[in-house]
C-alpha cells in the first residue's frame, strides 16, 4: 500500500516514506526524511533535516522534529534525530537535532509516549518505554535509561543521567543525576524510596526491591559519606541482586562526576552507548 499524502502537506528534498505512511494536513517533510512502515502525521508536524523515523509511530498536531538545536555553538553541522518503532509524540513536542559537541544525534528509543509539550534537546538520548508527562523539559546531552516515568513539568539539567526504572515527581528540579529504581522529587531533589509500585509491575522480585529498600536507607538517609554507605551496603549482603548492583555503580559513576553528574565530567561522551538503537 502506498503512503498516503494529503494534498496540503509539502514534501521536499530526499523523502523516503515506506508503505502505509499518512502524511495528514498541512504537515511539512523536509531534506533526508526516512520514515518507517505504518507512521502517521497527524497535521500540522514540521520534520526536517536528516531524520531517521522507525515504524508505527504517531505524531500529533504542531510536533517538530530534527530542526537546529537552540546551542549557540551550533553553525549547521551535519548532525541529526533518530527514533526507534512504535512511539507516541502529542502535540508540540519538540526534538532537536543533535551537534558535534556530543554524540552527534539526539535519540528516541521504541514505544516511548511523550506528551504535550515536552522538549528533547540535542544529544540526549532515550531508551525505550520512557514516558515523559506533559511540559517536561531535558536540556542538552541528558540520557535517560529504559522504563523511566518522568512527571509534569519536570526540568533536567544537561549531562544529567537518569537510570532505568526510576520515577521523577512532578515539579521536580533534576540538577544531578537520578539513581535507577528509586523515587525523585523535589525542587532540591531527594531520593525518596523505591519505587516499588513500578518495580512489581515489570514483574520484579519481591527479595530484589527488599534489597534495594535496604541500600535505600543505607545510602540516602543513614548520613554516610557515599562510599562508606556504599561498603556497608556490600558488606551487609552476602550476594547482591542484579538489582542492586546496578544501582551501586551508578551511584558510584555520578559521585565521580561534575556536581553529580557523571556525563559531566570533562564533557565525554556516555560510555552507555547500549541505548543507542543502530541505524
Amino acid at each position: 500500500m502506498k503512503p498516503q499524502i494529503h494534498p496540503t502537506a509539502i514534501i521536499e528534498g530526499n523523502v523516503n516514506l515506506s508503505d502505509d505512511v499518512v502524511v495528514g494536513p498541512y504537515c511539512i517533510l523536509r531534506k533526508n526524511v526516512t520514515v518507517g512502515e505504518g507512521t502517521v502525521f497527524r497535521s500540522h508536524v514540521v520534520v526536517e533535516g536528516n531524520v531517521k523515523i522507525g515504524k508505527e509511530n504517531v505524531f500529533y498536531p504542531f510536533c517538530s522534529i530534527g530542526l537546529e538545536p537552540q546551542d549557540i555553538k551550533y553553525k549547521n553541522e551535519d548532525t541529526s534525530v533518530e527514533i526507534g518503532d512504535s512511539n507516541t509524540f502529542r502535540e508540540y513536542v519538540t526534538v532537536n537535532r543533535g551537534t558535534i559537541q556530543d554524540r552527534k544525534k539526539t535519540v528516541v528509543g521504541d514505544e516511548c509516549l511523550l506528551m504535550a509539550c515536552s522538549h528533547i534537546a540535542h544529544d540526549s538520548l532515550l531508551g525505550n518505554n520512557v514516558i515523559l508527562a506533559n511540559c517536561v523539559l531535558l536540556a542538552g546531552h541528558v540520557v535517560i535509561e529504559d522504563n523511566v516515568y518522568i512527571s509534569g513539568q519536570v526540568c533536567i539539567h544537561q549531562f544529567v543521567s537518569i537510570g532505568k526504572h526510576a520515577f521523577i515527581s512532578g515539579d521536580t528540579r533534576v540538577p544531578w543525576d537520578a539513581p535507577p529504581f528509586m523515587i525523585t522529587q523535589g525542587p532540591n531533589p531527594d531520593v525518596v524510596c523505591v519505587n516499588t509500585v513500578g518495580l512489581r509491575r515489570n514483574k520484579f522480585q519481591n527479595t530484589a526491591i527488599d534489597q534495594l529498600k535496604q541500600a535505600h536507607k543505607i545510602i540516602y538517609t543513614s548520613k554516610l559519606p557515599i562510599s562508606e554507605a556504599i561498603e556497608l551496603v556490600e558488606r551487609k549482603n552476602g550476594k547482591l541482586y542484579e538489582e542492586t548492583n546496578y544501582l551501586l555503580n551508578f551511584i558510584k559513576r555520578s559521585s565521580r562526576g561534575f556536581n553529580g553528574r557523571a556525563r559531566d565530567k570533562g564533557k565525554v561522551i556516555a560510555s552507555n552507548e547500549n541505548l543507542v538503537k543502530s541505524a
